[in-house]
């Protein structure tokens, strides 16, 4: 057995077997992902944090469904990704996140 055997409690994702252990850091475009081995069904996996598939940072959607519930408008919330963060997003993308997390 390795030493680091389930070090962050984490589950397959594949057989759901907790006989999991780190194996190294996955750099993203935005954060970095820890990856781990499970020792049960042989596979590594990269466990889903609520956003997997998205091209922005978490930080981003987190700071818009923000804004959403602070009552802002969508150009409000355009314009002030782009002056804070200088990331460009539509409203369209920002509908589809609120959709996504606040409904």
């Amino acid at each position: 057995m390795n030493n680091n055997l389930n070090s962050d409690n984490e589950e397959c994702v594949y057989c759901a077997s907790k006989e999991v252990f780190f194996v190294q850091l996955r750099k993203n475009k935005s954060t970095n992902k820890n990856i781990y081995y499970c020792e049960i069904c042989n596979r590594k996996f990269t466990p889903n944090d609520g956003f997997k598939g998205f091209r922005h940072p978490p930080f981003v959607i987190k700071a818009a469904m923000r804004a959403i519930k602070n009552n802002q408008s969508l150009g409000q919330i355009v314009q002030s990704l782009n002056q804070n963060f200088n990331i460009r997003v539509s409203r369209k993308t920002i509908l589809d996140w609120k959709r996504k997390f606040l409904n």
